[in-house]
Formats: structure tokens, C-alpha cells, sequence
């Protein structure tokens, strides 16, 4: 099921459980986390795809994290400090823009499966691990490092 959700492409990677604490200035994200504290107090991280973090026409990356404000600490001439959550991850279907920032939208992306994956990750990059650290061993003896010591 997709919905819409108000994006903030960052240089960041936000993940789900992670703490993001934000400074929020740009009157367009400051309007952006206005309605987002009217309503449910959520909006998406991206990692920016192509441009740069404030500039217009930034591109965000096509997953995302939902990001929970927890707390927010307004100053007299608008800008803001939040205290975020990562709490679930999204993939952006569409994107269109809104007052100048862009909402998504976005369905939640299922972690079982991913979960699932892990194990045989985990052999795979153990046994890519193993093999690196005998040829890095093998390469100190050839040289003569002392490889011990580290």
C-alpha cells in the first residue's frame, strides 16, 4: 500500500533505531517540519542521488527511512533543532514538490526478507574476510612486516 510522505534528502544515511538530531533553517524545511508537527510528526530521510544538501532540484535516493521527531526546539526567527528517530525503511515510487520541498510517494519496504538474507551474507563476507587475512599474513611474510603487533 503507498502513501505520501514529506521528504528531506539529506548526506546522510538515516537508519531504522539510529538517532538523527537535526538544525533545521531552510524556510521551506521549516514549513516542512511545521505540518509535520501538526500531524503525525513524520517525514523520509534520502540520501541525496545527484545535487547537493540545500540546493534545489536535489534528486533523493529511491529508499529511504521514515524519521519520528521526538523532540523539537523552536528559536524566535523560525529555525529549529530536532531530535530524530530512524523507525522504517521506504522505497520512493514517485516524487513531486510541494512549497518548495518534495513529498514521496512511498511504500514500506519489508525487513523480514532482508533478515532473512543475513545469514547467508554473513558466510559469504566471513569466508571473502578469511581469505583476505591469509593473503594479507601470506603478503607480510613474503615482505617480512610484523604482522603480530597490530
Amino acid at each position: 500500500m503507498s502513501f505520501e510522505l514529506p521528504l528531506f534528502p539529506l548526506n546522510v544515511v538515516l537508519f531504522p533505531g539510529m538517532m538523527l538530531p537535526l538544525h533545521i533553517f531552510e524556510p521551506r524545511y521549516q514549513l516542512m517540519i511545521n505540518r509535520c508537527l501538526e500531524t503525525d510528526k513524520t517525514f523520509g530521510v534520502t540520501l541525496i542521488a545527484e545535487g547537493e544538501e540545500g540546493q534545489p532540484n536535489t534528486v533523493p535516493s529511491l529508499v529511504g527511512t521514515s524519521a519520528e521527531i521526538l523532540e523539537s526546539t523552536p528559536f524566535p526567527d523560525g529555525r529549529m533543532n530536532l531530535q530524530t528517530i530512524g523507525r522504517r525503511r521506504f522505497r520512493v515510487l514517485s516524487v513531486r514538490e510541494e512549497d518548495d520541498y518534495l513529498i514521496g510517494l512511498v511504500e514500506w519496504l519489508d525487513d523480514i526478507e532482508t533478515e532473512r538474507a543475513v545469514p547467508a551474507y554473513t558466510i559469504k563476507v566471513r569466508a571473502l574476510l578469511e581469505r583476505y587475512l591469509k593473503l594479507l599474513t601470506l603478503n607480510a611474510k613474503v615482505t617480512g612486516l610484523d604482522v603480530t603487533s597490530v
